[in-house]
């Protein structure tokens, strides 16, 4: 059931659109009708059909509708199975951005919505500095090192908080009482998310740590 209507902009090959989107309980379905710019006028097929992208760094899955007819045709089927072999890397279709200029517009773009949204703070930035013609990839192996790392924490934080039966329903135990490990596996994670400027990440950690140490199970 729809729940409300919203506005999201959509950089399609390095051009903004403005879709009007329809939240649902695990998703925001595109209402393609109501693209503005080149694609305003493409018929598509009444389901959505792939995942496309996050919006505003939340985890809100957002679906395409399949083109079925309509002017420029071709050309957007061509987009349309790019986008897809990008959403099953997990990368955004802004990603999608033609020649070396436009996308690094696009991921500036991308970086001052993530400063702005307090999600990276002026540490990125010094690591972004490191990088050279000598080590042009540093930057992405730091932080897929930092992804790795911390899912191999997350796992390490759920062992003393949660008891699992079969299936994702975590639950707190009952005597919170392996303060000391999940402290330090919490400052092992502040410290790597400080490093790269994950300032977000960081905030959760230092509230999580407040919150165990007050055995506050709410917080």
């Amino acid at each position: 059931m729809l729940q409300r209507q919203l506005d999201v902009d959509i950089l399609v090959t390095g051009h903004t659109h403005q879709f009007t989107a329809y939240k649902h309980e695990g998703g925001v379905v595109i209402n393609p009708g109501s693209a503005t710019g080149a694609y305003s006028n493409i018929t598509y097929d009444v389901n959505p059909s792939f995942v496309l992208m996050d919006i505003d760094g939340l985890r809100v899955v957002v679906y395409v509708y399949e083109l079925i007819d309509g002017p420029n045709h071709k050309k957007f089927q061509r987009l349309l199975g790019s986008a897809k072999k990008v959403a099953k890397m997990g990368l955004p279709l802004w990603m999608l951005g033609w020649g070396v200029d436009r996308l690094r517009a696009d991921m500036s773009r991308l970086l001052a919505i993530l400063f702005h949204q307090g999600v990276l703070d002026e540490q990125f930035l010094q690591l972004q500095q490191l990088q050279d013609e000598s080590s042009p990839n540093f930057v992405s192996e730091v932080v897929n090192i930092y992804f790795h790392e911390s899912e191999k924490l997350l796992r390490n934080l759920k062992g003393p908080i949660c008891k699992t039966d079969g299936y994702c329903d975590c639950r707190l135990d009952r005597d919170f009482s392996d303060y000391k490990k999940m402290g330090i596996h919490l400052n092992q994670f502040m410290g790597s998310s400080s490093s790269i400027g994950a300032n977000r990440v960081r905030n959760v950690c230092v509230a999580f740590r407040a919150a165990s140490e007050q055995n506050n199970r709410a917080g």
